[in-house]
């Protein structure tokens, strides 16, 4: 299944990662020097166990001492295909 119905990305859709995956990535980016670690999905309707998983994925990045970002996308029904 494609990325998007309307349009030819060339991505295909990914679960989200792990909590345990992307504390390790912000982690080796802290020791990188990194003092941000930014976040992203894209959603067409979010289910409540993945904003659940969201939520935990900011607390944890932010309780490595890392200022957190998060861009969460979630088209409206308007803009939705079907």
């Amino acid at each position: 299944m494609p990325q998007s119905v309307r349009y030819d990305t060339g991505l295909e859709p990914q679960e989200l990662l792990e909590l345990e995956d992307v504390l390790g990535r912000a982690a080796a980016a802290r020791q990188a020097g990194a003092t941000r670690f930014c976040m992203g999905a894209a959603y067409r309707s979010p289910k409540p166990k993945d904003l659940r998983k969201v939520i935990a994925m900011i607390r944890e990045v932010k309780a490595l001492g890392l200022e957190t970002c998060a861009t969460l996308a979630c088209s409206p029904p308007s803009r939705r295909s079907n």
